[in-house]
């Protein structure tokens, strides 16, 4: 429901660095009157029973004695030291909160009947209890938040103690244990909220810990490269799955906190590391470059042992940082020892890929036209040339650009560089622009050779 006078009031603004952004962590106060709700529909209904209805105007008229005041109390907001607070605030206003005795009643009513009807349901097999008592507590959760909200040093809503007293009382006579205990547990966590514990779930911390580990952690091998897109959009941070209650539409979940959180990193950490085979990639040939492999675990190995050092880890998060360090220097250990092996079954792979890359970027050409790569290249021995470049440009860092100009057939500029583009994108994924190297490639086209970067991007991406 929309209040029209409600009021946020920024008490704090806390920055925090994730992931190589800057966070803002707000807390905030709220002023905000109190609203009614909507009854539920059941097998008693309240509207004909003279007993709800008598004990709603009792309520109602005890509520408004309160409101106004007696020869002994003064009226609201001057009835104690933190209401009368309501009074320097300039939003406040006390017609805000004229119907609150009514509008009370009506929820003390609404929710008693509501507990009765649900659990009936669940005696009758209407549904399960555990259903019916999630509904119930999603019901009180909706009522509750209808009491609007009072900015620190404020008190309390109006009235909602009261509201609590008058659901608490009746329940202590229900005479099944499991249901009565579970809403009066409830309830009782509502009236008297536990104090802050020393290990409450904190956004801040839990971000601040994902930060310490993400930058420990080797993202940087190209192993986890696929790992490290996931990381950065996920936040971990849930115990559980959220839950959406029904009448108010709101979602919530409940944080970890910093404790488990670092338990859930040390097990992230393993279940990581467990995927990497290296024996697996040794037989298989998937290393294609020996040399820059073992310097991504050198490096690694090295940054990690550094950060141990230097950094201050906690305790629970020393579990990890040794867990990964051991690990780092046994893989960095078997590159070594097994360097032959790598060697060897990179240079198969490389081959293989070689063949293969070549006969892509021939059957591309070939498509181009009716007349395949005839329709640009003036004779067999330049396109061979240039497929060649282009082959030993995708797969290795050694290729050699040709002295002599490739001579192109007229009018086919356009479409070749069209064509030269959908290659480059189905063999790298490095962002053409900043390619300076590829462009050089291009260039040895005559067509193309006197041609800036920037006009050749603008051909090739049409």
């Amino acid at each position: 429901m929309i209040n029209l006078h409600e009021t946020t009031y920024i008490r704090e603004i806390e920055e925090l660095d994730f992931c190589g952004y800057t966070w803002q962590k707000v807390s905030f106060d709220k002023y905000k009157p109190p609203y009614p709700i909507e009854p539920t529909e059941g097998e008693h209904d309240f509207r004909t029973c003279e007993g709800c209805m008598t004990a709603q105007h009792d309520n109602k008229k005890k509520l408004e004695t309160q409101f106004n005041g007696t020869d002994k109390k003064l009226p609201f907001p001057l009835c104690c030291e933190w209401h009368k607070n309501l009074s320097k605030l300039k939003e406040f206003d006390r017609s805000h909160f004229a119907n609150a005795a009514e509008i009370t009643a009506q929820k003390i009513t609404y929710v008693s009947v509501h507990i009765t009807n649900r659990l009936k349901d669940a005696e009758n097999g209407k549904t399960d209890l555990e259903t019916a008592l999630k509904d119930i507590t999603d019901y009180i959760d909706y009522a509750l938040e209808s009491f609007g909200k009072m900015p620190t040093g404020c008190g309390e809503p109006l009235f909602r103690n009261y509201f609590l007293n008058r659901i608490i009382h009746p329940l202590k006579g229900l005479k099944k244990s499991e249901p009565r205990n579970h809403i009066l547990s409830f309830l009782h966590k509502k009236q008297n909220p536990s104090p802050v514990a020393k290990d409450s779930p904190d956004l801040g911390e839990l971000l601040k810990a994902y930060d310490k580990w993400m930058n420990f952690f080797p993202l940087e091998l190209s192993l986890f490269a696929d790992f490290k897109k996931e990381v950065k959009v996920t936040f971990p941070f849930l115990d559980g799955e959220p839950e959406t209650n029904k009448y108010t539409g709101v979602t919530k979940g409940k944080l970890l906190t910093k404790k488990k959180f670092i338990k859930f990193l040390q097990v992230l950490t393993k279940r990581l590391i467990d995927t990497v085979k290296l024996y697996e990639l040794a037989l298989s040939g998937t290393i294609k470059n020996y040399k820059i492999f073992k310097s991504e675990f050198s490096d690694a190995n090295l940054k990690a042992q550094n950060a141990a050092i230097i950094k201050d880890f906690e305790k629970g998060e020393a579990v990890y940082t040794e867990t990964l360090i051991k690990w780092l220097q046994a893989q960095e250990n078997y590159i070594i020892n097994n360097k032959k092996r790598f060697k060897k079954m990179s240079k198969t792979t490389n081959d293989n890929t070689q063949t293969r890359t070549a006969a892509e970027i021939v059957k591309s050409f070939n498509a181009i036209d009716e007349n395949g790569y005839k329709y640009t290249f003036q004779t067999d021995k330049d396109f061979k040339k240039f497929t060649s470049l282009l082959t030993d440009f995708f797969i290795s860092d050694k290729y050699a650009l040709p002295t002599r100009k490739i001579k192109l057939k007229l009018r086919t500029k356009t479409r070749t560089a069209l064509k030269i583009f959908e290659i480059y994108k189905e063999h790298t994924e490095q962002p053409l622009q900043s390619n300076t190297a590829f462009f050089d490639v291009v260039r040895t086209l005559k067509p193309f050779s006197k041609q800036t970067n920037q006009q050749i991007y603008k051909l090739m991406t049409g």
